[in-house]
């Protein structure tokens, strides 16, 4: 009998420590998916049904973040049913600050393509994918 409570203890163990392992590898994992575009991808996902339309990219600027180092925040204007509206997205951990602004020089006057939410036409995200086709199209 005491050497069966030791063995089930050490099997309960065995398991909880599996569990917090997969716990572990998950969050990790997360945190990983996250930091490499994770933001992006779940609001390409978000804004798959919305309409697109041509935007340009009318500015920039650089961000410092403490975590990121120089980040690129390009700001662009669309129009919907005849009224503009403008929308920004980043690009990010670009290290200096040189590259963060020839990033934005490239950038700067470029046709993209982004979505619009139909019920509210100020909400609006650039999705990597959409402009891309264009430029295969063209």
């Amino acid at each position: 009998m005491y050497l069966d409570y030791f063995s089930i203890m050490d099997a309960i163990s065995i398991i909880i420590l599996t569990v917090l392992g997969v716990f572990t590898v998950f969050i990790v994992w997360l945190i990983w998916w996250w930091n490499s575009r994770g933001e992006e991808r779940l609001r390409d996902w978000r804004s798959a049904g919305w309409p697109v339309v041509p935007a340009t990219v009318e500015n920039y600027e650089i961000v410092l973040s403490q975590h990121e180092g120089f980040t690129t925040v390009l700001y662009y204007s669309y129009t919907v049913n005849g009224q503009f509206y403008t929308g920004q997205f980043n690009e990010r951990s670009q290290g200096t600050e040189g590259n963060a602004r020839n990033t934005g020089d490239r950038w700067l006057h470029n046709k993209i393509m982004v979505r619009y939410k139909l019920g509210d036409h100020n909400k609006s995200v650039y999705v990597r994918k959409d402009s891309q086709m264009l430029a295969d199209a063209s």
